[in-house]
């Protein structure tokens, strides 16, 4: 068994059948342990693609992005990771996944200085419908609500000034490229990722506080040093010798 994403502590990952299971780091392996699996079977190797992903991090040029896109380089970039939303211990309706788009869109879509990238998971045009979202973005797009589906994400990781996330492990990635995070969960449910609880990331939990949220992390500079001093830790915890 190999680790795919960021500890999260579901049913499925804690009843591996394997003989070895391969972890990032200690944070997955203390979960291991705690559910009764033996330390013998657990190797932690780390996160090779993560790690060559910072590596070549300077390789991208924020330039060809938004030229491709057609944005304004003098705008600050909001980046929205949207989820495959099949999986009913995330969002449970396709509904739900429409209803935190279009908050989003609201919340940014006439904002002066910043512009809003939408990057739907691989899997959307398969399990939902896409017309659907589309609608919605044009119905709150003022010029600066841009679709992306066809860059590498790293590269649109790292153009973006701030990373908006439901539930993607895309997120632990952009936190690995030093972007401040926010995580949106309008469900009521439990965040399934361990972002906020750890205090590497923002929790925003309610609509209206989606955009004065995003306003003061994007002009006041609000990713200070304790914030960065616990995602840095959080990050060692997941993935180990992460450099």
């Amino acid at each position: 068994t190999m680790q795919h994403g960021v500890w999260a502590e579901l049913r499925s990952v804690l009843s591996p059948i394997s003989q070895k299971i391969i972890v990032w780091g200690e944070a997955a392996k203390r979960g291991y342990l705690r559910h009764g699996v033996p330390a013998e079977r657990i190797e932690i190797c780390g996160n090779p693609l993560l790690e060559k992903t910072i590596i070549n991090q300077v390789k991208h040029n924020k330039n060809d992005v938004f030229k491709r896109l057609g944005m304004d380089l003098s705008k600050k970039t909001i980046l929205f990771l949207a989820d495959c939303y099949v999986n009913v211990i995330a969002i449970s309706s396709f509904m739900e996944s429409n209803i935190l788009l279009e908050a989003i869109c609201q919340a940014t879509g006439d904002l002066q200085n910043a512009q809003l990238v939408v990057r739907f998971h691989p899997s959307t045009s398969h399990y939902e419908n896409i017309k659907s979202k589309k609608e919605i973005i044009r119905k709150y797009n003022q010029g600066s609500i841009f679709i992306d589906r066809n860059s590498d994400l790293f590269e649109l990781i790292n153009a973006s000034d701030l990373i908006l996330i439901f539930n993607s492990t895309a997120g632990f990635e952009a936190m690995a490229l030093n972007k401040p995070v926010v995580v949106i969960n309008f469900t009521g449910k439990r965040d399934l990722m361990p972002f906020v609880e750890s205090g590497a990331a923002w929790g925003i939990y309610k609509k209206e506080e989606i955009r004065p949220r995003i306003r003061d992390i994007l002009n006041n500079h609000l990713f200070e040093v304790e914030r960065d001093d616990k995602r840095r830790h959080f990050i060692d915890d997941q993935v180990y010798d992460l450099k």
